[in-house]
This record gives structure tokens, C-alpha cells and sequence, in this order.
């Protein structure tokens, strides 16, 4: 499995716990790939993947969390992050 995808799945799972409120603001780029001890190329993709599932809006630097339905995703109604 590829960087980005491990760290998508590991911040889709944060999302869903709820380790982040709706309409909060994620960490930077930066930030992420800090923490996670990878690139900024690999926490911009593992970001993309997360507004490709639906959970962050994309906001050209930063991204912020979205509502969605239960349907979804397994938290109920969550609302996705933004990343700066």
C-alpha cells in the first residue's frame, strides 16, 4: 500500500472519530507530513483522496470539513475539515 494511502486512511479514521469537529480547519500540508513522518506530496495526496471521498472541501491551500449523510460514511452527519 502506498504512503498516501495509509496516511488517507488514517486520517479518514481521525475524521470519523471525530478527533475533529465539523467546520474545523485540518493542519496544514506541512503540518500532516511532519507528524506522519512523510513529504508534503504524499499529505497533499492522502488530502485530495479525502475530498474525493467527501470528506473535506477543497480550499486552494486548505481544506475544510463537510456535512455528509450517515448513508456515507460511518459517523453521523459529519461535516468535513479544512486544511491549511
Amino acid at each position: 500500500m502506498a504512503k498516501y494511502e495509509i496516511l488517507f486512511k488514517q486520517l479518514r479514521m481521525a475524521i470519523l472519530r471525530g478527533e475533529y469537529a465539523p467546520n474545523d480547519r485540518l493542519p496544514s500540508e506541512n503540518a500532516i507530513a511532519i507528524k506522519h513522518g512523510v513529504s508534503r506530496i504524499t499529505s497533499k495526496r492522502a488530502l485530495n483522496e479525502l475530498a474525493a471521498a467527501d470528506l473535506v472541501y477543497p480550499r486552494s491551500r486548505w481544506r475544510d470539513l463537510r456535512q455528509t449523510t450517515q448513508k456515507h460514511h460511518s459517523a453521523p452527519n459529519f461535516t468535513r475539515t479544512t486544511f491549511s
